[in-house]
């Protein structure tokens, strides 16, 4: 039997235009049953050949979430564009409590959900011979939720101030859905192969990380999203152990109602891919391991949505000195402290291929021991260049980057001292945001650097 009671409160502000409170409670009552077949009395007279363990658990949980937060530029600051001076230029609610759009900051997310899950499921782990093995499950689940949106402040819509406040709204419903998994895999004996099939199909609760389910999943009953997985692979082992590599292909599903900038729409991923990995290890001093990942990522959605994207995207060019050609005005501030967004309709086909995700990403590892305790070890890692937007592929692509982590270090049972490099290349590296901020907002890889860390075990 477990138990689980979470709770959180954040208070987030800034002088940004982003400004949130969450808030949220959840607790859980799980009961969780083990048991090999010989304890189970109808299954207790089978062969010594066979080993089978089973699994069955049933559990209730119940969430509480939601969160007040603000996003948008609502002009009670100091020009930009005049005088580039964004620390000192936005109103936050939550530092003068005034949530007015005539003087404040408006509040354009109000909204929180409670629901109920409630659960059973079962699986085996059957062994036949020390070699063919089978793990398998299913699992039904039931869920109850209640979402409330209060009085909030719609960006999208046009007119007066009056008209861009959305009135406070409710919806409950239910969902409920089947999940099921399996994997087979065989030792034969020969050459130390290994194939082994894994499949399956999930259900789970669609929630941001506020725990609030959308208005219109509730109202649609679609409260569950969807996944399916399918993969083939193969593993050897030789060389007594030395030796290790697998490669395997992939597919993946993954489908749901989602809510972006305030549209809703039912959207799909798929993911096909093969991953292989190689690792040698000769003897206790050397290990060598190489791997490389091959993906493909299709996006498919029913209704149209927005995308957030740059002020050069939609148009906008460079002011340049007429005499020496240098920038005055850099076409993206523009919109500096503001949004624009297009129109992305259902299946238009240059936005059916899923960005934020590399196609291909190699890595390798080499490292050595020496019997004194000192060690020294060099990674590279290459990652393909990729779109930085999950939903608009041309409107930023970051270049391929090779990155080569390094360290040197000395050990024993009780020390260890590490001297560590990174990005040793000094490689300029750019990693997007997840989400629908990825194409405009950016994360900076760190320059080469180095640091020290001292460790012991007690």
């Amino acid at each position: 039997m477990q138990f689980l009671y979470d709770y959180q409160y954040q208070d987030k502000r800034s002088q940004l235009p982003f400004n949130q409170r969450p808030e949220i409670t959840a607790s859980e009552l799980k009961y969780t049953l083990i048991r090999n077949a010989k304890f189970i009395p109808f299954l207790s007279n089978l062969p010594d050949w066979m080993n089978l363990h089973t699994l069955t658990s049933v559990n209730i949980r119940y969430t509480d979430g939601g969160r007040i937060a603000t996003s948008g530029d609502y002009d009670q600051r100091r020009d930009l564009i005049t005088d580039y001076r964004p620390t000192d230029s936005f109103t936050s609610w939550l530092i003068t409590d005034d949530r007015s759009f005539e003087t404040g900051e408006p509040i354009s997310t109000n909204r929180f959900s409670d629901f109920v899950e409630t659960g059973i499921g079962s699986m085996i782990d059957l062994t036949i011979k020390e070699k063919l093995n089978f793990v398998g499950g299913a699992r039904y689940d039931h869920v109850d939720a209640t979402t409330d949106e209060g009085e909030r402040f719609s960006r999208f819509n046009v007119g007066s101030a009056t008209d861009q406040m959305l009135s406070p709204r409710s919806a409950t419903g239910t969902d409920d859905g089947v999940s099921y998994s399996g994997r087979v895999n065989y030792k034969t004996g020969i050459f130390g192969l290994t194939p082994y099939f894994p499949m399956g199909e999930s259900s789970a609760v669609l929630t941001g990380s506020d725990q609030t389910i959308a208005y219109g999943n509730v109202t649609s009953g679609n409260i569950l999203g969807a996944a399916e997985l399918r993969e083939a692979g193969l593993k050897v082992s030789a060389m007594e152990g030395k030796l290790f590599y697998a490669v395997s292909a992939y597919r993946q599903i993954r489908s749901s109602s989602v809510e972006e900038e305030g549209v809703s729409f039912i959207s799909s991923t798929k993911t096909k891919g093969i991953e292989a990995e190689l690792r040698f290890v000769p003897n206790r001093h050397l290990s060598i391991i190489l791997s490389g990942t091959w993906q493909s990522i299709r996006y498919h959605k029913v209704g149209s949505s927005n995308a957030l994207v740059t002020a050069s995207y939609v148009g906008f060019e460079d002011v340049l000195d007429p005499a020496t050609g240098e920038v005055l005005f850099p076409a993206d501030a523009f919109l500096f402290g503001g949004n624009a967004y297009i129109r992305v309709d259902t299946d238009d086909p240059r936005y059916n291929k899923y960005g934020q995700y590399p196609d291909e990403v190699y890595g390798a590892c080499i490292g050595y021991n020496f019997d004194n305790g000192f060690g020294l070890s060099w990674n590279t890692t290459y990652v393909s260049s990729v779109s930085a937007s999950s939903l608009v592929p041309d409107l930023l692509i970051l270049p391929s980057s090779l990155s080569h982590p390094a360290s040197v270090y000395w050990q024993n049972d009780t020390w260890r001292f590490a001297w560590n490099a990174r990005n040793v290349g000094d490689e300029k590296m750019w990693t997007p945001n997840t989400g629908s901020f990825g194409g405009v907002t950016l994360q900076p890889g760190l320059p080469r650097n180095y640091e020290f860390a001292m460790t012991r075990k007690f």
